[in-house]
C-alpha cells in the first residue's frame, strides 16, 4: 500500500520512502545525518529497489507523465525504504525546512534558470506495504482531520503550476551544514521559526496572497532579530546593526528616497517602509493607507533576497558560517538594488530586454573581479621587485 498517512492508521509492517518529487539533483550529497540521493526513473538509485521506488513515485506527474527525476533522502544508516520512527520523521520535517531554505538561498531572479520557490522543495514521507494497492490520504479539517482511501490507479499528484523549475536544483550545502550546527545554539528557536515563516512567504502559490506573504516575511525578520514588541525602531536598529555592508549608497544619490528620509541609510529606510506596509495589511487593509517608497512587489522581492543574506551574516557572527566573496558582494549591492526601479524593463543594444536587477549585480561582480585582479597584480609585482632587490 502506498500511504501518506499517520502511523496509527497502518496495521501491517511497513516501509517508507522520503522524496522531493519536484526537485532534482544529479549528485549525491551527504549533509549531517542525511544523504540526498539522485532519482532517475528506471536507472537511479538502481538495484533491487528501483522498481518499487519507480512505483511509489509514479503518481507524481510532470506534464501528465510520472516524474522522470526527483530527489530522495536517506536517513542515517537506514536504507532508502526502511521504516522510520516517529522521532526520525519529526526530525526529517525539520531538516526539510532547512533544506528548502538552503535551496531558496541560491535562488536567482529575472532569469530563465535557477529560480525556485518553497514548493519546489515539497517533501513527502510516504508509508507503504506490499500487500495492498491504494493510498490513504489524511487531510486537515478545522475540526480535526479526515482519512480518505484512493485506489492506486486513481491517485494522481500533478506538479503545481507555480513550480516551474526544471533541471537540477542548487543547494547551499555550506549554509545547510551551518544551520544544522546552529541547532545547538540557545537562539536556535529564533532561526528555526524565522526560516519557517520566510519559507511560507515564498511559495508563489495563488493560495497565498501577497498581503499574507508580506505579513509572514516581515514576521520572519522580526523573529530572527528577536524583536518581540512589534516596534519599528527596534526592528530598524537591529537590522541595520546586523547588516554588515562594506559599501553603501549615499541617500542623497538615490532618486526614489524622499528628502525627509535621507537622514537614514537606504537599508534602514527600506526595513522601516516594509514594516509600515505590513502593519497596514495586518489590520485587514488590502493596501497601505499612506504613500510607500517601495511597492508591495518590490518589498517582497527585496525581502526574499535580503533574508537569507541576513541569516548568513548572523551565523558568521557566531563563527558558524564563513561569508564567501559572492555573499559579500550580494550584501554590498543591496542598497543599489533598492534604489533602482526593479521591474522596469531595459532595452539592450541588440534589442533584447533586460532588467536593472541583473544589470546592477552583473556590473558589481565585474567591478569587484577587476579590483581583485588589480590588487593581485600589485602584490605579484611587489613580490617581484623585492626579490630583484634582494
Amino acid at each position: 500500500m502506498l500511504a501518506v498517512c499517520p502511523r496509527q492508521h497502518l496495521k501491517l509492517a511497513m516501509s517508507m520512502l522520503v522524496f522531493l518529487p519536484w526537485a532534482e539533483t544529479h549528485e549525491q550529497l551527504a549533509v549531517g545525518a542525511y544523504t540526498l540521493v539522485p532519482y532517475k526513473r528506471g536507472e537511479k538509485p538502481g538495484g533491487e529497489q528501483q522498481p518499487e521506488i519507480d512505483l511509489i513515485l509514479s503518481p507524481y506527474l510532470a506534464s501528465g507523465r510520472p516524474v522522470s527525476a526527483a530527489l530522495l533522502i536517506r536517513v542515517g544508516n537506514h536504507g532508502l525504504l526502511d521504516d522510520l520512527s516517529d522521532d526520525e520523521r519529526s526530525e526529517l520535517f525539520s531538516f526539510g525546512e532547512l533544506l528548502a531554505f538552503a535551496g531558496l538561498a541560491c535562488r536567482e531572479y529575472f532569469g530563465h534558470f535557477d529560480y525556485v520557490n518553497r514548493d519546489t522543495f515539497s517533501m513527502i514521507i510516504q508509508s507503504f506495504t506490499a500487500s495492498s494497492g491504494g493510498v490513504a490520504v489524511q487531510a486537515r479539517r478545522r475540526d480535526g482531520s479526515t482519512l480518505n482511501y484512493i485506489k492506486r490507479d486513481q491517485y494522481k499528484v500533478p506538479k503545481p503550476e507555480h513550480v516551474t523549475h526544471n533541471g537540477p536544483v542548487k543547494i547551499a550545502a555550506d549554509l545547510l551544514e551551518s544551520l544544522l550546527k546552529a541547532r545547538d545554539m540557545d537562539s536556535w528557536h529564533l532561526f528555526h521559526e524565522a526560516i519557517f515563516s520566510y519559507s511560507r512567504g515564498n511559495t508563489d502559490s495563488d493560495a497565498v496572497t501577497e498581503q499574507a506573504e508580506t505579513v509572514m516575511m516581515v514576521g520572519a525578520f522580526e523573529r530572527l532579530l528577536d524583536c518581540r514588541h512589534g516596534n519599528e525602531n527596534e526592528l530598524a536598529q537591529r537590522f541595520s546593526s546586523e547588516w554588515k555592508a562594506a559599501r553603501s549608497v549615499v541617500p542623497e544619490t538615490c532618486e526614489r528616497i524622499p528628502e525627509r528620509d535621507r537622514s537614514r541609510t537606504i537599508r534602514e529606510g527600506w526595513i522601516r517602509d516594509f514594516f509600515r506596509y505590513r502593519n497596514h495589511l495586518s489590520h485587514g487593509r488590502r493596501a497601505s493607507a499612506v504613500p510607500q517608497i517601495w511597492t508591495l512587489e518590490e518589498h517582497l522581492l527585496l525581502g526574499a533576497y535580503a533574508f537569507p543574506l541576513l541569516v548568513k551574516q548572523m551565523l558568521a557572527a557566531s563563527d558558524l558560517y564563513k561569508l564567501s566573496d559572492n555573499d559579500q558582494i550580494d550584501i554590498d549591492v543591496f542598497e543599489k538594488l533598492a534604489c533602482c526601479r526593479i521591474f522596469e524593463r531595459l532595452e539592450e543594444h541588440d534589442g533584447r530586454d533586460s532588467w536593472p536587477w541583473t544589470k546592477i549585480r552583473g556590473e558589481e561582480r565585474w567591478d569587484r573581479a577587476v579590483e581583485n585582479a588589480i590588487k593581485k597584480a600589485e602584490v605579484d609585482l611587489g613580490v617581484g621587485r623585492d626579490a630583484a632587490e634582494a
